[in-house]
């Protein structure tokens, strides 16, 4: 039995997961992103940054199968709830942030770390409810980010 093929998402939903979880100071390591790239068998790209190298790679592979598969898989990866056994908080921000991305494309990261239907939201403030996360609402009020850290 075939795989299921998902329609591609736009270039700014990747790009904003690839902001999520290539994020400089609370996304995943370069090496991390390497590891999983090759581990979901998506090609590296070179790029001055973490969050270019990430969504470079992501939106080449969705171009070239006309899916977003690669993008759910590399998600599904780096959401592995095994990932952050030592490091919950992490795992909770970062399902918080991607989320509030996913729900654009009717998707939510759930506690297993897999991608899960959710409501899609059309307009910001829908997404912060949507996302149903206090953070999600501070961020779009504009919190100065050292509030967020805590």
């Amino acid at each position: 039995m075939a795989a299921r093929t998902y329609e591609p998402w736009a270039a700014p939903v990747v790009t904003a997961v690839a902001g999520v979880l290539g994020d400089t100071d609370l996304g995943l390591t370069g090496r991390e992103i390497g590891q999983l790239l090759a581990a979901v068998r998506v090609p590296d790209v070179e790029a001055r940054n973490k969050r270019d190298r990430l969504a470079g790679a992501l939106l080449a592979q969705q171009m070239r199968q006309q899916a977003s598969n690669c993008v759910i898989a590399f998600v599904t990866a780096a959401m592995a709830p095994v990932r952050y056994a030592q490091q919950p908080q992490t795992f909770s921000r970062r399902q918080d942030d991607l989320n509030e991305v996913l729900v654009h494309v009717g998707l939510r990261v759930n506690d297993e770390g897999k991608l899960a239907k959710g409501p899609a939201a059309a307009t910001l403030s829908d997404a912060a409810q949507h996302a149903s996360s206090l953070r999600a609402e501070l961020r779009r009020r504009s919190t100065h980010p050292e509030v967020l850290r805590y």
